[in-house]
């Protein structure tokens, strides 16, 4: 690896928010980790490869999805930069069924299991940001089961638009940017269709809530929260 791939792998383990409480923990992670990248599309993890480790993602965004017995793809999440999937040992961040491709140039590291065992008796703390960071993640799938099981469409769509503009949108002007994601990888998330999620953006724009370009998606975060608050479902 050469100085400035170092010093920029360095830069963006800094930035993650899991090392946050444990910044000496970031020498360790660099020293252990390669940092690998992939751009859109790339497969990063499947089932054929379970206990490969933890993949810290520093940079971009991967899917998670699964694939039923005819070849239909059900995404359960979408993360960015400080998140965590994989499996090493007994510790799972993501379920071991699932595939992971990367939505856009992604950079990321990857701890095996005695790198993992080394770097938390280094810095203890690390671990309990990891439980911290999984226990968020069960959180999220259970509001996710929740609305498909009793929203409809278009409130399933207000709510994973609300929880994506938080935790990834670039707000500008009060908008946040979602420039990452598909209609497809939309449907698949919310139990839908391209189609029905095509003509719901319509009217969600219509109501001023979304606007929406080639490949490109702004999220008016307080219409949609109004949105929801008006049909009793507050975005968390």
């Amino acid at each position: 690896m050469g100085a400035r791939e170092g010093t920029e792998k360095f830069r963006l383990l800094s930035a993650m928010e899991i090392f946050a409480e444990a910044p000496e923990a970031v020498a360790t992670m660099d020293r252990l980790a390669p940092m690998v990248t992939a751009q859109r599309g790339d497969r990063l993890s499947d089932p054929s490869r379970r206990g490969g480790g933890l993949h810290f993602i520093k940079r971009g965004h991967v899917r998670l999805y699964a694939l039923d017995p005819t070849g239909h793809e059900a995404t359960v999440a979408v993360l960015g930069m400080g998140h965590v999937f994989g499996e090493v040992g007994s510790l799972a961040a993501s379920p071991p069924d699932l595939y992971a491709d990367a939505m856009d140039e992604v950079a990321l590291c990857t701890l095996r299991r005695g790198d993992l065992e080394e770097l938390l008796r280094q810095e203890p703390r690390l671990g309990l940001r990891l439980l911290e960071a999984l226990s968020g993640r069960i959180r999220d799938l259970e509001e996710q089961l929740v609305a498909l099981a009793l929203q409809d469409v278009r409130h399933r769509l207000l709510l994973l638009l609300a929880r994506l503009a938080a935790a990834f949108g670039d707000p500008a002007g009060g908008w946040a940017s979602i420039d990452f994601i598909t209609h497809q990888e939309i449907a698949t998330m919310i139990g839908s269709t391209r189609e029905t999620v095509t003509a719901t953006l319509s009217g969600l724009a219509r109501s001023g809530a979304v606007r929406t370009g080639r490949r490109q998606m702004w999220v008016n975060t307080a219409v949609v929260a109004r949105l929801l608050n008006a049909a009793g479902r507050e975005p968390r």
